[in-house]
């Protein structure tokens, strides 16, 4: 990642009560850089892996801090996504208004993916009733058979009954194969169309 890029990500997230970055390459990698940003930031957590062990390992590795600390909600990231401004309020108001209607089965709220390079927002897959898979126009609230997981807020009770990312993915699919257990075990991923994040 660009430090350029990490900065306006950074930015976007100091307000929130706990922030954990995984840095997911060798410890020495701008060790300054970053030794910098956790003086000017002491809440922050900087956990190091020991080596780049996948995006999998990476996300599990943030959760399982994050549970200790009791958190009530995870948003996760990657280096080069950006969350709009209210993108965070957005998604916590879709969250309640899910869980007040349907028992708390919502594995995930996802924002809308609004692609750097293509200029353009990412389509969602989505299950017709006749079962065939198709992409279609976002609609608020709209379930979804995947996300990626750049952007996804997820109650850590749904995460804790889900289960962890599958390390043994490393990278592709991780997200995919993450929803699709989800919606085996009847939680379902939503979208907030009032929440957009830049994404490259």
């Amino acid at each position: 990642p660009t430090h350029g890029t990490l900065e306006k990500l950074l930015c976007a997230l100091e307000s929130l009560w706990r922030v954990v970055i995984v840095k997911n390459d060798a410890p020495d990698v701008d060790q300054a850089w970053w030794a910098e940003r956790c003086r000017r930031h002491p809440d922050w957590v900087l956990l190091h892996m020991p080596e780049n062990g996948g995006i999998a390992a990476a996300i599990n590795a943030g959760v399982q801090l994050l549970e200790k600390e009791g958190v009530q909600y995870l948003w996760i990231f990657d280096q080069d996504s950006q969350p709009r401004s209210q993108a965070l309020a957005a998604m916590l108001h879709t969250l309640k208004q899910q869980h007040a209607s349907d028992s708390e089965t919502t594995a995930a709220v996802v924002p809308l993916i609004h692609d750097l390079h293509g200029r353009q927002t990412l389509p969602y897959l989505v299950a017709l009733p006749q079962g065939r898979i198709v992409t279609a126009p976002h609609r608020t609230n709209a379930p979804v058979l995947a996300a990626i997981a750049s952007g996804m807020l997820i109650p850590i009770t749904a995460w804790q009954h889900i289960g962890p990312m599958n390390e043994a993915l490393f990278m592709d699919h991780v997200d995919t194969e993450w929803c699709m257990r989800a919606r085996h075990l009847g939680y379902h991923i939503t979208v907030c169309t009032q929440a957009v994040i830049d994404h490259e």
